[in-house]
């Protein structure tokens, strides 16, 4: 959409205007507006979960801490009612049956609604072709169809959900995407 429209739904009388004709009034994104930042998170609160405790989610959650954030583990929760995340991550990698898509589920039912606008949801999972068996391949292939489907719910606030697919050894790569 273009800058005029994004600036016309900022003014109350315009965005109702805009309304009556049926157009959609545009989320203003937040972007960054200088050159690349040593520390992107510094500040954001960020949410992490797992399935289980696997190299990924020590990686990660490492690289979070380096990116500048200091992220709460969701099996130690402590969050008010109040608060709003601006990242959530989890780690679907330790999934080895459909069954564990249930901790899937219970990590973003309660915090996808407390996903501030503009926010950033990453999955990181098991790649379903190197699986070992076929539970751990219907589990993984799983993930992909939540992400998409949470997607669609989160992103009319300017939020997004990505999946990361992780190959056993390459968890030392995560800190790039």
């Amino acid at each position: 959409m273009s800058d005029y429209l994004v600036r016309m739904a900022q003014q109350p009388a315009l965005r109702s205007v805009i309304k009556t004709v049926g157009l959609p009034t545009p989320q203003t994104l937040v972007r960054a507006t200088g050159a690349y930042a040593e520390q992107p998170l510094q500040g954001k609160k960020v949410l992490m979960g797992a399935v289980k405790q696997t190299p990924v989610a020590k990686k990660a959650e490492a690289t979070l801490t380096a990116a500048g954030s200091t992220p709460e583990r969701s099996d130690k929760p402590t969050p008010s009612e109040a608060a709003k995340y601006d990242v959530l991550v989890f780690d679907a990698t330790g999934m080895t049956h459909p069954k564990d898509l249930k901790s899937l589920y219970d990590f973003f039912n309660p915090v996808a609604r407390k996903l501030a606008p503009c926010g950033r949801i990453v999955v990181l999972a098991e790649l379903p072709e190197s699986a070992a068996d076929t539970q751990s391949s219907v589990a993984a292939r799983a993930v992909e169809g939540f992400i998409r489907s949470l997607a669609k719910e989160i992103g009319k606030r300017g939020s997004t959900a990505n999946l990361i697919y992780v190959e056993k050894g390459a968890e030392a790569r995560i800190a790039g995407p």
